[in-house]
């Protein structure tokens, strides 16, 4: 199989029969993850699946390699899913009375900004492992896939993702700890 980035040159060069194989790499990881988002609702991440390639296959002459295929497509993924759920959320008509039974949230602005600058300081820690540690950091904690799931996208062993996590784990905790002293 052609690497990720020699098949994206290709694709952008013109040869869009290419694209298949990304469909074939990726549609178990981008799949499990939709369906994940929508608690299981399988049609709904079928034909969402079916966008994500779609749109995918529309920019893929705009993708640059600041981030991993994976990581791109599961963005695309993401989003569609995210506008699926609006979209359906404007449909919902609440019973009377629900909206009052709402709890109101507290809204601290500087918790938000504080929460966004850390997870920014941590995908960039993240995007400095090697791909392997990434992907199953990225499906772990982003994706929220189990050991199992894992394993059957990437074909390898359960214990393999857990070794692969474990190892990722602990360089992500020394990156973070180089990067603290260097700070001080």
């Amino acid at each position: 199989m052609i690497e990720d980035r020699e098949l994206i040159h290709k694709i952008q060069q013109g040869e869009a029969h290419l694209f298949n194989e990304i469909i074939i790499k990726y549609q178990k990881l981008v799949y499990f993850s939709i369906i994940k988002m929508l608690h299981g609702q399988r049609s709904e991440a079928e034909d969402l699946t079916q966008e994500v390639f779609l749109s995918a296959y529309r920019s893929i002459h705009r993708f640059r390699e600041e981030s991993a295929l994976s990581t791109w497509l599961m963005r695309i993924a993401t989003n569609k899913t995210i506008d699926y759920k609006r979209k359906r959320q404007l449909y919902l008509v609440p019973d009377e009375g629900v909206i009052d039974q709402i709890p109101l949230e507290n809204h601290d602005p500087l918790k938000e900004i504080v929460e966004q600058e850390s997870s920014l300081y941590m995908e960039q820690l993240i995007n400095q492992l090697p791909e392997t540690y990434r992907l199953v950091i990225q499906q772990y904690y982003y994706e929220h896939l189990s050991y199992k799931e894992i394993a059957s996208l990437e074909n390898v062993e359960v214990k393999t993702v857990e070794s692969r996590l474990y190892r990722a784990r602990n360089r992500l905790r020394s990156l973070w700890k180089e990067e603290q002293k260097h700070e001080m």
